[in-house]
């Protein structure tokens, strides 16, 4: 018992390994009950909800090499050489996952377990109250000498996951054995309870219950696996426990590979399941004291995971968990048999979220570098968007440089628990404006001290900001700046980006910077003129004329008071 209570828990964190990123930590969702609770009891030794097909079948998984036999033996390349099962077998191709003392050749994805035989201090569950359909508050347990019967008392069990090689389906495949089957007529019953809320063994000999509706929660689900004829025809009854009338609550059948109930779903190609029923099969480690495993005491099944989740529509259902397992024997498959031995209950974290991605950076600017996305969730998808966004597939990175400005939905296509899902964000990309080209408009003159700097073909929706990078700036809507005193200049433009109201407004500035300076120059310097002349200023008829010289300028202009035009040359004779 203690053996099959691992299969589960193995099989089950060993299904969360492969679907999440090891540093995942989930955020809570509320539970819903049924959908997820399906899927976690798939792999409990074949699922009910699928016709078992009894026939040896070869499963073309990509490890071990040449598929995986589901014949009721545990080596490979027999009966068939070149396929693959638990152990090594005669020479072949076939692969197998254990070596012969069951350590396993990739431990992520294969598990072998033992447990002791006959425990004297075995716990089992004893009274009149200990029915299946019974509240777990009501159940006792009690200590035998004798331990758990012999036909429920289990010394190996495995496990193994691989990937289906023409399909990509994930299949599961189980495995154990038990120390007796009661001869080709004995009928064995095992429970596997799965409850949302969190089941306790006290020490006083009695159990918490984990719910209160009717010691459970609506949505746990029971399955009882049948061992009948010794194993040679294992029957599968899934419940869930239901609110038949207001306050009323019991377990429902929901699907069995017994045809004899309504419930009966056939599908003989997603579950196999085989039992030693040819006789005894060699066991490289050893089994029960001897190298052999008589008939009828070895199980193994495949379940195609993939496929079951599909028929099963989990796919649409996310955040739905478990905290509980539980798992018994019984005396016989009725809701109302007594329950005998068990293991202590398993409390489990089991939530399932999908994945949700997000660009905490958008929307961006258009010149700005490479942005990363934000993922919590399943790893190993790809990223795609709508058309104009150069996107990483595989990371998530966008370039930004690269991508034309505008909104685009990114999606993220990935496989969780075998569904395929696709998480979607959006991200924005702002155009920066365009970069500002700047002259001089104005230089400072005698008569005026400043100059003036502007814009050519300015956008009236971009702000421009002029800065000598000194610590002035100023800012103008047209693109022109005046009063500029000397010195050298550069223009910045802004677009200014706003979404949302209130206390959930976000703004965001893209800018371009003029990619040349432009330079007001100092006031020129009033000059100071001198005039000379060579015969001085009294004229007669003997000093007829005379020459005048200006110096102190770089250019003259002469005239009279008549405002008459004399020259511009330096030096003029007048007369």
């Amino acid at each position: 018992m203690a053996l099959t209570k691992l299969i589960i828990l193995n099989i089950i964190d060993m299904i969360w390994k492969t679907t999440l990123p090891k540093n995942y930590a989930p955020k809570k969702s509320p539970r819903r009950s049924f959908s997820i609770l399906h899927f976690l009891f798939i792999p409990l030794f074949l699922l009910g909800s699928f016709v078992l097909n009894a026939q040896n079948v070869a499963v073309p998984v990509e490890n071990p090499n040449g598929g995986f036999n589901i014949d009721g033996d545990l080596k490979a390349n027999t009966p068939t050489p070149g396929i693959g099962d638990w152990f090594q077998g005669p020479s072949g191709t076939g692969g197998f996952v254990f070596d012969n003392n069951g350590n396993s050749v990739n431990p992520n994805t294969s598990k072998f377990v033992s447990d002791i035989l006959n425990t004297s201090t075995d716990r089992f569950l004893k009274g009149n109250l200990n029915k299946a359909s019974n509240s777990p508050g009501v159940w006792q347990w009690a200590t035998s000498p004798s331990g758990p019967s012999a036909k429920s008392d289990i010394e190996h069990a495995f496990y193994h996951i691989a990937r289906d090689a023409n399909t990509g389906d994930q299949w599961i495949f189980v495995g154990a054995d038990r120390i007796s089957a009661n001869g080709s007529t004995g009928t064995a019953y095992i429970d596997f309870s799965f409850f949302q809320g969190t089941i306790v063994e006290n020490s006083d000999n009695t159990f918490t219950a984990p719910g209160n509706q009717g010691g459970r929660t609506v949505g746990d689900i029971l399955l009882t696996l049948q061992y009948v004829n010794g194993g040679s025809n294992p029957l599968f009854y899934v419940y869930q426990w239901t609110e038949t009338s207001p306050g009323n609550y019991e377990f429902v059948l929901l699907v069995t590979n017994d045809s004899t109930e309504d419930a009966y779903v056939p599908n003989p190609t997603n579950v196999f399941a085989r039992v030693n029923i040819d006789g005894p099969i060699d066991s490289p480690t050893g089994a029960f004291g001897e190298s052999t495993i008589n008939q009828y005491k070895f199980v193994e099944g495949a379940i195609n995971l993939t496929s079951l989740l599909d028929n099963l529509d989990v796919c649409k259902n996310e955040g739905i968990g478990i905290n509980s397992i539980f798992v018994k024997s019984k005396s016989s498959a009725a809701l109302t048999a007594d329950l005998e031995d068990y293991i202590t209950p398993i409390s489990v974290d089991f939530t399932i979220t999908s994945a949700e991605i997000a660009y905490l950076d958008s929307p961006v600017c258009s010149d700005s570098g490479n942005v990363q996305v934000t993922r919590v969730g399943p790893s190993g998808g790809k990223f795609t968007s709508t058309t104009g966004l150069v996107i990483d597939e595989n990371t998530g990175e966008i370039n930004v440089a690269a991508s034309t400005a505008g909104t685009y939905v990114v999606s993220y296509s990935y496989t969780s628990y075998s569904c395929s899902k696709i998480a979607t964000t959006e991200i924005e990309i702002v155009s920066v404006p365009d970069t500002p080209a700047i002259s001089v408009d104005s230089q400072p003159s005698c008569d005026v001290s400043t100059g003036t700097i502007s814009v050519d073909s300015p956008d009236s929706n971009v702000t421009y900001t002029i800065s000598d990078g000194n610590g002035f700036t100023a800012e103008s809507q047209d693109g022109e700046f005046t009063n500029l005193v000397a010195g050298s200049y550069f223009v910045i433009a802004t677009k200014n980006y706003s979404s949302g109201t209130g206390t959930d407004t976000f703004t965001l500035d893209c800018t371009s910077t003029a990619s040349n300076t432009v330079i007001i120059t100092e006031q020129p310097t009033s000059p100071t003129a001198e005039i000379t002349n060579n015969n001085g200023l009294a004229l007669d008829c003997n000093t007829p004329s005379t020459t005048l010289t200006a110096s102190g300028g770089s250019s003259y202009a002469w005239t009279n008071t008549n405002g008459d035009n004399l020259g511009d040359s330096a030096s003029i004779t007048v007369s």
